[in-house]
């Protein structure tokens, strides 16, 4: 959802069907830190194969805050990140709603056939547009992070009052289930959804029915980024060398659609454990991994040669 990310956390899921030869770890170390050293990339990755852990390594530094006298932000460098530094996900949280919401069709709390209307029925075709829909991309509601402005208002707060009232004024780009296109306002809405089934707030879910389950003690619900903590930020380069620091996006705003900071290392705890039937059954990962239109329920494939991730 931020335009420019040079500061990643790069979570690489290597599952069985991988290539079986090992990990050469010195020239990975290598070249990592080579776009560290020539300001290229700074990062975290984990590999796991077979549910295990086989690499991490973290390359670039950890930034203090500092404003200069033209008002520019810049970071300082101060110490190199390590494993437990924390990155804002950007949509992978979409795949943590979306685990949640097949949770709760799962209690029989929702169904996938529900309308949207039930909850939001101001919402331009809110009557006609199902929660499969806006797991699937097929809603036909406009992407708000595309509106000409959206850099400007993201970095303030806003209540779900502002954001539904964005929403409901949004032309949609196509009939439902016509075709599917990406549109961070489907999980927003589907987060809103989450918080009303169980009365329960979206950090609240996200810890007992995720993160304490599979020790994900890195993942949570962000704030803001509090570098003290071992939190990361976003950076971009700076035209005579080295990061500038990226404006910070106001975690009121992203909600079900990108509100999760994490680790690497947890990330590839989630992703095994979803795809090992530890997160939601057999059948809801079917549901989940069904493709219409090149999207699944909160995935999506990405083919490698003859492999699809």
């Amino acid at each position: 959802m931020i335009k420019h990310f040079l500061a990643l956390a790069i979570a690489i899921v290597a599952f069985h069907q991988a290539v079986a030869q090992p990990i050469n770890t010195k020239r990975l170390d290598s070249l990592l830190h080579h776009f560290a050293d020539n300001k290229k990339a700074m990062g975290s990755i984990a590999i796991s194969k077979n549910n295990k852990q086989v690499y991490s390594q973290t390359f670039g530094f950890a930034m203090n805050d500092t404003i200069k006298k033209d008002g520019r932000m810049i970071g300082d460098e101060v110490g190199l990140m390590d494993n437990e530094t924390m990155f804002r996900v950007g949509s992978i949280t979409k795949t943590f709603t979306a685990a949640m919401i097949m949770q709760l069709v799962e209690e029989k709390k929702l169904t996938l056939d529900a309308k949207l209307s039930k909850w939001f029925p101001k919402i331009p075709n809110a009557d006609k547009i199902t929660i499969e829909m806006l797991l699937r991309h097929r809603s036909g509601l406009y992407n708000f992070t595309n509106d000409h402005d959206y850099l400007e208002w993201s970095v303030n707060e806003q209540t779900q009052k502002q954001l539904l009232e964005r929403f409901e004024k949004d032309k949609p780009v196509f009939p439902p289930d016509s075709t599917a296109e990406y549109s961070n306002t489907n999980f927003v809405l589907l987060g809103f959804i989450l918080e009303k089934v169980t009365g329960k707030s979206y950090a609240d879910n996200l810890q007992t029915r995720i993160a304490e389950p599979l020790n994900l003690t890195r993942t949570r619900v962000g704030s803001k980024i509090n570098t003290a903590n071992n939190e990361a930020r976003s950076f971009a380069p700076r035209p005579n060398g080295g990061w500038a620091i990226e404006p910070e996006t106001h975690m009121s705003m992203p909600g079900g659609a990108g509100v999760i900071v994490s680790t690497p290392h947890d990330l590839n705890v989630f992703i095994n454990a979803l795809f090992n039937g530890k997160v939601v059954s057999d059948a809801s990962l079917k549901q989940m991994t069904t493709e219409r239109d090149d999207y699944g329920m909160g995935l999506f494939p990405t083919p490698f040669n003859e492999k699809k991730g």
